[in-house]
């Protein structure tokens, strides 16, 4: 058969027919025309390498098979491909479970009206020093560090609990994620970090455009919280990015903040 009609029952076009006739997986007869006459065979071969193929072989994978009698030599490519495939699911069985945890943490922010009361789910390790993730690079994970963090915000306590009479209140940008998955990313908290402790929290949405700082009204539902039910924040916020939006012309960052009015151990991980 001509390669166009094998390239028809196969369903593999014809160059790339060609490039495996070149690379001596197929072995069809040249006729004196030059052109070539392909066999049953030679749909056979095809048939074995899309099947091949189907299971991420590469053509040089393939082509060592073809010049391998051992079975044991078989069985140990189609072992170190399970490993590969098993390496693959365990991949995205953890970008489903940050994938979900993103969903959670969007749902949470998506009802806040004025304030919200929630309980945290472990310790929140937040890093200021920037700089840190570009000299210790055995902090890697990989999905990348930034799957598992969200940028975060940090506004001092004595803010909060309503120790400043300024119209504008300082804040630092930095990048932050739980103390559970510092174990996945095999590092350890540097002493830099800033540890937002285990427990419940009063939150609220903020839009921020000025990474350096917010006007005071802005975290007025916390503030007032605190004046309203006597009680004192033991730490400052930290936050979770829900999304960013570009309002004529001007980035606007909408965060989630917290902060912590009682510390717990409790844990959902």
């Amino acid at each position: 058969m001509k390669i166009n009609e094998l390239s028809r029952l196969s369903g593999i076009n014809p160059e790339t027919i060609r490039s495996y006739r070149n690379k001596g997986l197929l072995h069809p007869v040249q006729n004196k025309n030059g052109y070539y006459e392909y066999s049953a065979a030679d749909y056979v071969s095809l048939a074995y390498i899309r099947k091949m193929r189907g299971y991420s072989f590469t053509i040089e994978d393939i082509g060592r098979m073809y010049s391998s009698r051992d079975p044991e030599f078989l069985l140990d490519v189609f072992e170190r491909e399970k490993l590969f495939l098993l390496d693959q699911i365990a991949d995205l069985q953890n970008r489903l479970r940050f994938l979900e945890l993103e969903q959670r943490h969007i749902q949470e922010s998506s009802v806040i009206d004025n304030i919200m009361i929630m309980q945290s789910i472990d310790e929140k390790i937040d890093f200021y020093d920037l700089d840190y993730f570009l000299t210790n690079r055995h902090a890697s994970h990989r999905l990348g560090i930034y799957t598992m963090m969200t940028p975060t915000v940090w506004i001092d306590p004595d803010v909060l609990n309503g120790g400043f009479d300024e119209e504008y209140v300082p804040i630092r940008i930095g990048i932050g994620t739980y103390r559970y998955l510092l174990s996945d990313l095999k590092t350890e908290a540097p002493a830099s970090s800033i540890i937002i402790p285990n427990g419940v929290c009063v939150s609220q949405m903020l839009e921020i455009s000025d990474m350096n700082q917010i006007r005071l009204e802005q975290i007025q539902p916390m503030i007032s919280y605190a004046k309203e039910n006597n009680c004192r924040y033991l730490s400052g916020t930290t936050g979770y990015l829900m999304n960013i939006e570009n309002r004529d012309g001007t980035q606007i960052c909408h965060f989630r903040i917290r902060a912590v009015v009682e510390k717990n151990d409790y844990s959902a991980v």
